[in-house]
């Protein structure tokens, strides 16, 4: 062993005896023994404070230093998950169970790692640990009694000062700052009130407005859907506008509790004379126990086993009906005209007689606040009448109308038998239907005379199936007799009195003649044969007398005064508008046609249709039997135009009618076909057009277009053939004339334009235009005549242009 060997063994030595001096020398951790059980602060350690679990909580109290006491009572109900919390003091409310139930389950879960017995050594002192006047004493009472759990001061951020009873004092591992809320409002449930929709019977609502009166309103629900008032009248409700005011009640909710505890002090509030007031009455039928269910034994059912082998003996036994029976819950509410400074949009409300007041959103407010306009039906009607099958109507005049419907729907005279306008009758119930009044007078004396329903201006009667009572609506005197802008309306023997505007009134003054039937000629279509039509001609005013004639089933033709083919949509249009010629309204049932013109009437129409075959009394309908031959009718129709209306009267009838201006203009309409004449493009060998003193010769060889007079000019063919084309296409735009007297007249004894067709077997057409304004109702247009025919019709300008021809509009370029 060398010297630096013997160094370092040494020092090792020492070093080592050093360390064994100190360890010996150490004193040991403190220990804190309380009774019989030990616990140490050494690391790690840690134990539940209670020995026994907690459960089955029923009551939870919070005692504050200035000795407020927060009292919150549980109860389970049948059917509920979990238990239900009450605040009981100060106030009685509902609670947020979710808050109370945190208070329970923190105190559950604590855990200390020091405890400290009263008086022993280095124990803390209840004044050091802040339990002499906790912060707060939470008492928990359970299934094992009750356990007062006092809070301290907090050790550290995570540690706190807990005390049980007046017993030991431990160190918890958990901040209990916020263990209980700073205000017991702060734990009631912000839900005010919660039912079912379809539970609610009635509803009482008090409103007094500002500077007003306070006005109860009461609804009943009378069917499942049905809503009435009966305070403070007895009106129908606007059923949807009581269910969505109802929808905001039934689950309203709290914006913020203002105060728990002030049932003592609600004026401050303004809550001792609410502006609105709530009260709803629900109704829910329940299952309870059946009688057997209820009168059974431990000793009955420990003899269900024994009774098994019966099984099949009883199986068709009638099991006990279950015993229903009814609850009725009521539910109430206070809203007061203010909120908190500063805060307009809110109000204070109470639910119930709990003393908590809170806030509500005034919006809320406003949904359930009585709206009569918007919440009373103003509906006239609270049944329909569009089923009704009778109806009579009685006028001031003494003029009558009663109406009946028949099996098939359609309504007629009950005295004649006579069809009555179906479209018109139910045009009047459906407008009775929908009717709605502008305001109401309720509890009206009906002698009233200024409602004038000793002599109503019109009474109508319904009969309605099922209904032993006729329903009766009455219209008596307008409102204000200057301006006539709204009646009096009364319903059978109502006392509320309905205002109905003037037009919709109107509607149920409806004149007799409104009910006529609208039908002046009604026949199918095909049966039409022809048509005599006298009528003023539209250009120049003089009669004109026309015939048409049905060809085939789609087509018709101008037989007189001359031969032609027909328009066919205006053919068309007549044909519609004759087969089933429907009035605008009656005008009257036996006036004197002077009055409207018929005395003179512009348009005289004869129609000759194909009648249906009928079968005589006591024929029988055999394969044998030959059906009689189609009677041919004719019935005649006078049109006249009075007052810028159209008037209508058949010849067997007295009725005039009215009809729309669209049947008159087709009865006006040319009917002639508007091609001016008829040939092959490809048949054309040669044309002529002469032009004041100038005249434009071609003629075709093939396929070759020449100019007569100068053979070898070069002529540009297409542009001839374009004008061919234009020719053939030419429209007339009507008739001026059917076989004018003189031509003359016309301006077509010196035409400006005469167009000559040729065609390859030598026969030739040609067309005489005269100058523009011909006819002095027509400025701009031109009159036409066909060679050899001598109806004029007319032609407009663009038609008559491509006629101003010269030969060097068709000469070819040079070259070309």
């Amino acid at each position: 062993m060398n010297f630096k060997t013997s160094i370092a063994l040494t020092f090792l030595l020492v070093v080592s005896m050093l360390g064994l001096l100190l360890v010996q020398g150490r004193k040991p951790q403190r220990t804190v023994k309380s009774g019989p059980d030990d616990a140490t602060t050494a690391p790690g350690f840690e134990k539940s404070l209670f020995d026994k679990p907690i459960e089955d909580v029923k009551q939870v109290v919070c005692v504050r230093p200035d000795g407020a006491e927060w009292r919150f009572e549980s109860e389970k109900k049948e059917g509920q998950a979990a238990a239900a919390w009450t605040l009981v003091k100060p106030v009685l409310g509902s609670v947020s169970a979710y808050m109370v139930d945190g208070i329970v389950n923190q105190l559950k879960n604590l855990k200390y790692n020091i405890r400290f017995a009263p008086g022993a050594a280095d124990a803390v002192t209840p004044a050091d640990a802040g339990l002499e006047s906790p912060r707060v004493t939470v008492t928990v009472t359970g299934d094992g009694g009750d356990i007062v759990v006092k809070i301290g001061k907090a050790v550290s951020a995570d540690k706190t000062y807990v005390r049980l009873g007046d017993g030991d004092i431990y160190v918890v591992n958990a901040s209990l700052d916020s263990l209980i809320r700073e205000r017991v409002e702060e734990y009631l449930d912000k839900e005010l009130i919660k039912f079912d929709l379809g539970d609610v019977k009635t509803v009482t609502i008090g409103h007094r407005p500002e500077g007003g009166e306070l006005v109860t309103y009461r609804l009943e629900k009378r069917d499942p859907d049905k809503w009435v008032f009966t305070e403070p009248f007895n009106a129908d409700a606007d059923d949807k506008a009581i269910e969505d005011a109802l929808r905001a009640l039934s689950r309203l909710r709290a914006n913020d509790w203002a105060a728990a505890g002030a049932a003592e002090d609600l004026g401050r509030f303004g809550l001792t004379a609410p502006m609105l007031t709530c009260e709803i009455t629900t109704e829910k039928e329940l299952v309870v126990q059946t009688d057997a269910d209820a009168t059974k034994t431990d000793d009955a059912a420990d003899a269900e086993s024994d009774a098994d082998a019966d099984a099949n003996a009883d199986a068709e036994k009638p099991k006990p009906e279950p015993v229903k029976e009814i609850k009725t819950d009521r539910f109430q509410l206070a809203v007061s005209d203010r909120g908190p400074l500063g805060k307009d949009n809110q109000r204070y409300i109470r639910a119930g007689d709990r003393g908590g007041v809170a806030t509500l959103i005034k919006a809320t407010a406003d949904k359930f606040t009585p709206d009569v306009e918007k919440w009373r039906n103003m509906k006239l009607l609270r049944q329909s009448v569009v089923a009704a099958d009778r109806i009579k109507i009685n006028r001031a005049a003494g003029e009558s109308t009663d109406l009946i419907k028949g099996e098939d729907g359609k309504w007629s005279y009950a005295d004649s038998g006579v069809a009555a306008e179906s479209a018109a009758v139910t045009g009047l119930l459906h407008g009775i239907d929908a009717m709605k009044a502008a305001a109401f007078v309720d509890d009206a004396d009906p002698a009233d005379p200024a409602l004038g329903f000793q002599s109503p201006q019109t009474e109508l009667v319904f009969s309605l199936p099922g209904d032993d009572q006729p329903l009766r609506i009455q219209v008596g005197n307008p409102t204000d007799a200057e301006s006539k802008r709204l009646f009096y309306v009364r319903i059978n023997e109502s006392r509320s009195v309905a205002k109905v505007r003037a037009a919709e009134a109107g509607v149920l003054q409806r004149p007799s003649l409104a009910f006529e039937n609208h039908d002046v000629f009604v026949v199918a279509p095909g049966d039409l044969r022809t048509i005599d039509i006298a009528r003023p001609n539209a250009v120049t005013g003089e009669t004109e007398a026309l015939t048409l004639q049905r060809e085939t089933d789609a087509t018709w033709k101008i037989i007189m005064p001359t031969a032609a083919g027909t328009d066919p949509v205006a053919a068309t249009a007549l044909t519609s508008a004759l087969a089933a010629l429907r009035a605008q309204s009656v005008a009257s049932r036996d006036g004197a046609p002077s009055e409207f013109g018929l005395d003179k009437p512009a348009v005289h129409v004869a129609i000759t249709y194909q009648g249906p075959a009928t079968v005589n009394a006591g024929e029988t309908d055999s394969a044998d039997a030959q059906p009689p031959a189609p009677e041919s009718l004719n019935v005649m129709l006078e049109i006249a135009t009075h007052s810028n209306n159209v008037y209508a009267k058949r010849s067997d009838r007295p009725t005039i009618y009215q009809l729309p201006q669209a049947s008159y203009d087709a009865l006006i309409a040319d009917f002639r076909t508007k091609d001016v004449w008829s040939f092959e493009i490809a048949d054309v060998a040669g044309l002529t057009i002469t032009t004041d003193d100038r005249t434009v010769r071609f003629d075709k060889t093939g396929n070759q277009w020449t100019y007569t007079p100068e053979a070898d000019l070069p002529i540009d063919g297409p542009k001839v053939d374009a004008l061919v084309q234009t020719l053939h296409d030419l429209k007339l735009e009507r008739v001026v004339a059917y076989h004018a007297a003189e031509l003359a007249a016309f301006r077509l004894d010196r035409p400006r334009h005469t167009v000559t067709l040729r065609t390859g077997d030598g026969t030739t057409m040609t067309l005489r235009v005269s100058a523009a304004a011909c006819v002095a109702t027509q400025p701009t247009g031109h009159c036409a005549v066909l060679e050899g025919s001598t109806d004029v019709f007319l032609l407009t300008g663009d038609a008559v242009s491509p006629m101003d021809v010269r030969v060097e509009d068709f000469e070819s370029a040079a070259g070309s």
